[in-house]
């Protein structure tokens, strides 16, 4: 389960996407479509793109949305120049280049906002970046410019005939999202990744003008796309447990029908637990037996209610089912060991550690439960849930550490 959601916050939407920019380049489009794509799309992507950037203040989206719109307008004016001239070839090299670079480093650049001085910053290297390639390409003849432009325009093309410099740049690029998406699991770094692998069919040379257009705002519309995702994670997930949240919890009981059973799951003890030894102890502990709830078995699928609980929710589960599940679940979180970090123990191991004052002290961590199915007298889900409560609050003043229906 947890695997799964890794790999579909990477696939989707940018696998999607990465089809959509082959159809829309490659496929045998009619005249009317193919004119859309190089007039239409690119508006459109543009102009969403600008106001969900602007609205939810994501500096990095408006910037990597100006660096495709800048490559496809000057991949747009390589295709009306010779491509054998010096002056061409320097656009495009430097073109193909640049790309990766600049959306490698948005990917990994903290989200400072809109007017930040950082996000000037930001918009100013973009700015010297087109006035050198600008002035290169316009004045690749002269004597002053024209020993960088013949370098930049000769670059060796060992594969795809594209620079070694390009596909350094790419290569790169990919591995960094990459690094940055098994370290964060977001969709914005997803989005990333396949935003620039997008962009490489943008820049292949025998790519067509509307394959081109339409690498470009497909790379565009998978970063709004992300954009949409992580926000919808954002209020639907629970930030620190990863497990959905209360929102999230509330639309599936909307949508439940049939035979169903609601289980409230509370960690004992939690408030003396997070007095005594801190809130950064107290989150770990919150975030271990939430990974546990997320691996129990029976269909069961759990939710962050808020504060120390938890909900469970069984579809097609009787109480006395969901209730060995929840057993299993509450006798394995109850043998786990749990190691509180001694005083001044640093949070990485050193290179060269150091024999601890004192070890870290060892605990456990026990939880109560309560569960109850949807029947004649409870006949709605916050009717369900409402006698799910109750029986938590029954296993607790019954001794904790047990499962009550």
């Amino acid at each position: 389960m947890p695997g799964m959601r890794k790999v579909t916050v990477f696939l989707f939407p940018g696998a999607g996407m990465l089809v959509l920019a082959l159809v829309a380049g490659f496929a045998e489009l009619p005249a009317d479509w193919q004119g859309g794509v190089r007039s239409i799309y690119p508006v459109v992507v543009l102009s969403v793109g600008l106001i969900l950037g602007w609205r939810f203040h994501r500096s990095r989206l408006l910037l990597a949305l100006l660096v495709l719109t800048l490559c496809d307008r000057a991949l747009v004016h390589v295709a009306a120049l010779d491509p054998a001239a010096l002056d061409a070839r320097v656009l495009f090299n430097g073109v193909a280049i640049l790309l990766p670079i600049n959306l490698a480093f948005l990917a990994l650049a903290a989200e400072r906002g809109i007017f930040s001085l950082r996000g000037v910053y930001r918009l100013i290297v973009i700015g010297l970046q087109v006035a050198a390639i600008a002035l290169m390409h316009t004045y690749a003849e002269t004597r002053t410019l024209g020993p960088a432009a013949r370098a930049l325009a000769d670059m060796p093309t060992p594969l795809f005939d594209l620079p070694a410099m390009a596909l350094l740049a790419f290569g790169g690029g990919l591995a960094t999202m990459l690094f940055g998406f098994y370290q964060h699991r977001s969709a914005t770094e997803s989005g990333f990744f396949w935003a620039l692998l997008i962009t490489l069919i943008g820049v292949w040379p025998p790519a067509s003008e509307v394959a081109r257009t339409a690498a470009m705002s497909t790379a565009g519309l998978t970063l709004v796309l992300s954009l949409v995702e992580a926000s919808y994670g954002m209020a639907f997930r629970d930030e620190l447990t990863g497990l959905p949240g209360r929102r999230a919890l509330q639309e599936a009981l909307i949508q439940l029908t049939g035979d169903y059973t609601i289980a409230m799951v509370d960690i004992d003890h939690f408030k003396k637990f997070n007095d005594r030894f801190g809130h950064d102890v107290g989150d770990q502990v919150l975030k271990m037996v939430a990974a546990r709830l997320e691996r129990i078995r029976g269909g069961g699928k759990s939710f962050r209610y808020g504060g120390e609980e938890f909900t469970v929710l069984f579809r097609g589960k009787d109480a006395e089912d969901a209730a060995e599940y929840l057993d299993a679940a509450r006798k394995e979180i109850g043998s786990m060991d749990f190691v509180i970090r001694a005083p001044g123990r640093p949070r990485k191991r050193p290179d060269q550690p150091r024999p601890a004052r004192r070890a870290g002290r060892r605990t456990h961590i026990t939880v109560s439960a309560g569960a109850a199915e949807r029947n004649n007298h409870n006949s709605g889900p916050d009717d369900v849930l409402r006698a799910a409560d109750k029986a938590l609050y029954k296993a607790k003043e019954t001794g904790r550490n047990r499962v009550c229906l």
